[in-house]
């Protein structure tokens, strides 16, 4: 009898059952992940590490583009609270004032950018909802609602009204600080100290005149230079950190489903009257098919290979195995799981070369030499962890290929007593055999470690390596010439008509259809689960890149609007638009330089991060994903240059006296 049950709350099952004393329990561990109840200690500390990350980096960069925007306003701003405080206005009252109107700003861009945010989620959902459906279970009703949660939107706003404070609270504190007189003469902005405005050579042969004088009106002013470099450091920062986190989810990604790259299998049993070229040929006539190949294969073997020869890593996740003890292994040897294919011989003739090895010496009908296959992934639930791994260093050898011996009626039972091992029948009565007579053994000679399994093998969970031979040496290995069942495999462009096409083919020439399974069905699970990840990943890496691309461009299009009087002024000294030209290279590749040279190295420290949140759960080394690197270095220059270009041309046809005049800019 099958029970099924409900607790209330949910979070509540696992002391249920533990209280409960219940044997034979299964918990609905999708059901269970999905709400966010489950007790998958690895898997949440992935999830809130990952989510801690992210917030950080989209708080980081939210904080860091109001910061810019009132820090320049308020810096422009400082003789008008100058002569505020000259006629009695208080710090508080400063403080007040720009702690308000940024409150009345919370006021207008939250509700806005939260109506944005359910807006893009429900369109996200009505274009992708066929994806979602297909993560759960095939066959299910389960249809994707939006559903609003007003406990997330109050802790949106929260947020978004927190960030916006302590972003305007900095500056204002600054602000308040300046004594009117300061304010009002404007020293805090520009200070200038002996030898300190001083430039190099350098500058004034790369850039000229204008280049210098663009060098020392930097040292002059350094809190309006600093906030152009913080917005590009921000922006190489915030956009390396989100294509890394993207990055590293695709190889977890990856490494865990191990996408197998045929769509439909069918087994051939020795009973159907046929050979498997005849249905090969048979099946491969349906419209559509791509690729074949068939195998036999062979699991449950061992092979005892030179203990120096396995890699430590592997040693350490294998461990030690009873099977060792059982074939009587001795010191210096190591005994691991051996899955043993035997692939067609024009897939197998196709692989060497692929792999660029000599044909005759892998074919040779007396003395067949294997490739291997020696990477894979397990699950060592000790530490609910994921780990891949590589189990033998290059180089050929030979092994020696073990299996237990099959008693009808009677099964091993993995004991070896007094150099004898125990089977138990159908009774339950004990059965020695001697060692020598219950273990066979065949000598294998191993070449080539290749990189890339054949199309019918999938790089699947366990521990087992796997040894590759032409279907032709299957007689002089196993030494047997009996019929087995051999494996047919077919990669298509469309799984369910080729699907349905075959089983009528199949019917047709009176051959089972039973044993054709539609493998492409079974993947779409795995496949919509990486595309919603490719959705969700590269949606924060344009979300990310909009605020640091937003960012760079108000803080040089308004730091360059608040020099239209120094830029008036230069103007009526001489200054060509060709100087300007020269002067504002000089300040966009000094930005550029100075947000590169200071985010990279931060943007490696966040990734690093990012890819230690990840491997709570999955093995993999940590490595620097150099594309986004490089396309941050040319995005910088592109938006700094395209900035000032913009600027620059809004105020070109300004009038030097006007500007001059005016003093609120």
């Amino acid at each position: 009898m099958d029970v099924y049950m409900r607790v209330e709350p949910m979070e509540g099952i696992y002391t249920f059952l533990e209280d409960s004393g219940f044997e034979e329990t299964l918990v609905n561990s999708d059901l269970l992940r999905f709400s966010g109840n489950s007790n998958e200690n690895t898997l949440n500390a992935v999830l809130y590490s990952m989510v801690a990350v992210l917030s950080a980096i989209i708080m980081f960069g939210s904080i860091s583009l109001i910061y810019n925007a009132f820090s320049i306003s308020i810096s422009e701003r400082t003789k008008q609270f100058g002569l505020l405080k000259s006629v009695g206005a208080t710090k508080k009252q400063i403080m007040g004032s720009v702690l308000f109107e940024a409150f009345v700003l919370s006021a207008v861009g939250i509700p806005l950018g939260i109506l944005l945010g359910i807006t893009g989620i429900g369109i996200t959902f009505t274009f992708a909802k066929d994806l979602f459906t297909a993560l759960w279970n095939s066959g299910t009703n389960a249809q994707l609602v939006l559903r609003i949660s007003p406990v997330s939107l109050l802790v949106a706003a929260a947020l978004g009204v927190v960030t916006v404070l302590i972003s305007a609270a900095i500056p204002a504190r600054r602000a308040a600080r300046i004594s009117a007189m300061d304010a009002i003469r404007q020293t805090e902005d520009i200070k200038i100290k002996a030898g300190k405005v001083k430039t190099s050579r350098i500058t004034y042969k790369l850039f000229g005149f204008n280049g210098m004088l663009a060098a020392k009106n930097f040292k002059r002013n350094k809190r309006k230079y600093r906030a152009t470099v913080i917005s590009l450091f921000m922006s190489v920062v915030l956009f390396i950190s989100a294509s890394s986190f993207t990055n590293y989810l695709m190889t977890s990604t990856s490494q865990l489903f191990g996408e197998a790259t045929y769509d439909i299998s069918y087994t051939l049993t020795p009973d159907q009257q046929t050979d498997e070229e005849s249905v090969r040929e048979l099946l491969t006539s349906i419209e559509g098919v791509r690729d074949s190949s068939y195998e036999y294969s062979e699991m449950g073997g061992g092979i005892l290979v030179p203990e120096d020869l396995v890699d430590e890593n592997y040693r350490k996740l294998l461990g030690s195995s009873w099977m060792e003890d059982a074939v009587g292994a001795t010191e210096g040897e190591k005994l691991l799981d051996m899955h043993l294919i035997f692939l067609d011989d024009a897939s197998f003739t196709k692989l060497l070369e692929d792999n660029r090895l000599g044909v005759e010496e892998y074919t040779d009908t007396d003395r067949p030499k294997a490739l291997v296959y020696t990477q894979g992934k397990i699950f060592n639930p000790e530490d609910s962890r994921y780990y891949t791994y590589d189990a033998l260093k290059e180089g050929s050898f030979s092994a020696i290929g073990m299996a237990f011996k099959e008693l009808e009626g009677a099964y091993f039972t993995g004991e070896v007593r007094e150099d004898q091992l125990v089977y138990r029948d159908d009774n339950q009565e004990e059965v020695l055999l001697p060692r020598e007579e219950g273990i066979i053994t065949q000598e294998l000679e191993l070449g080539a470690i290749i990189k890339e399994l054949p199309m019918m093998a999938v790089n699947s969970m366990g521990t087992d390596i796997k040894v590759i031979y032409p279907f032709s040496a299957r007689t002089a290995v196993l030494g047997v010439e009996e019929e087995v069942p051999v494996n047919l495999y077919f990669h298509v462009e469309d799984h369910k008509a080729a699907y349905e096409d075959m089983s009528l083919l199949l019917k047709e020439e009176k051959l089972s259809y039973s044993r054709l399974t539609d493998h492409g069905a079974f993947q779409e699970q795995d496949r919509a689960m990486v595309s919603v990840i490719n959705i969700f990943s590269y949606g924060f890496i344009i979300l990310i890149s909009l605020i640091a691309a937003a960012n760079v461009f108000n803080t040089i299009s308004t730091n360059i609007h608040l020099r239209r009087r120094e830029f008036a002024m230069l103007k009526t000294v001489g200054m060509t638009q060709r100087g300007f030209r020269q002067m504002m290279t000089y300040e966009s590749t000094l930005y550029g330089l100075k947000g590169i040279i200071y985010g990279i190295p931060v943007a490696v420290g966040v990734t690093y991060l990012i890819y230690r949140s990840i491997s709570n759960g999955m093995d993999f080394a940590f490595y620097m994903p150099m594309k986004p690197v490089a396309i941050a270095i040319g995005s910088v220059f592109l938006v700094v240059f395209a900035s000032s270009i913009y600027a620059m041309d809004k105020i070109r046809k300004d009038n030097p006296m006007d500007a001059l005049k005016n003093e609120n800019i």
